[in-house]
C-alpha cells in the first residue's frame, strides 16, 4: 500500500442518481455492517446537484464525476471494481404531459458510460422512499436540509444498500 491509501475493509462504492432538470447525486463509500442502518450511519455520503437547461451537459459531467469517483474508490481506498456500482432513479411514464428530462439524463449517461463496463441497478422513486423514509435517514445521521434531490439520492444509496446486504 502506499501513502494516502487506505485498507479495504468491504462495503462499496455507489453513487446514486436522481435525475431531471436538477439531478440529485450522492457519492457514497459505505462500510460493510450487519444493518442498514449502520452501513448507512458510517458511510461517507457526499450528496450533490447538478442542474442547468442542457441536459447533455448535465448528463457529461455526472459521467466525469463517475468516471472520477471509480478511481479514487479503486486508488486511494481499494475498493475492487466489483463493488463499485451506479444506482439510477428509473422513469416510470404515468401521465401525458409530463417532464422527460429524467429519462434524457438517464439515456446521456448510459450512453456516455457505454464503454466504460459501469455495473448499473435500476430503483423506482417509489421503492426508495418506501424504504429509505424521512425518518429513517434522520435516525441515519443522513439527513440533508433543503434539498429533495439530494435526499433522494441518498434514498436510492440506502436502498442499494439494503439489496447488497441481503445478498451477502
Amino acid at each position: 500500500m502506499t501513502k494516502g491509501q487506505k485498507k479495504y475493509r468491504g462495503g462499496w462504492a455507489i453513487m446514486s442518481i436522481d435525475p431531471g432538470g436538477t439531478t440529485g447525486v450522492c457519492e457514497a463509500l459505505v462500510p460493510k455492517r450487519i444493518s442498514v442502518a449502520e452501513s448507512m450511519r458510517d458511510a461517507k455520503l457526499r450528496p450533490y446537484e447538478v442542474t442547468g437547461a442542457d441536459l447533455v451537459a448535465q448528463s457529461v459531467h455526472i459521467a466525469l464525476n463517475y468516471l472520477s469517483f471509480v478511481a479514487r474508490a479503486q486508488m486511494k481506498y481499494q475498493i475492487p471494481g466489483s463493488h463499485i456500482f451506479m444506482t439510477i432513479e428509473s422513469f416510470q411514464l404515468r401521465q401525458r404531459n409530463v417532464d422527460l428530462s429524467p429519462v434524457e439524463v438517464y439515456a446521456h449517461i448510459q450512453g456516455l458510460l457505454y464503454q466504460h463496463d459501469v455495473t448499473m441497478f435500476e430503483q423506482t422513486a417509489s421503492q426508495a422512499k418506501t424504504f429509505a423514509t424521512d425518518a429513517r435517514l434522520r435516525a441515519w445521521g443522513c439527513y440533508v436540509r433543503g434539498s429533495a434531490h439530494k435526499r433522494d439520492a441518498i434514498r436510492h444509496t440506502a436502498l442499494a444498500v439494503a439489496s447488497q446486504l441481503a445478498k451477502t
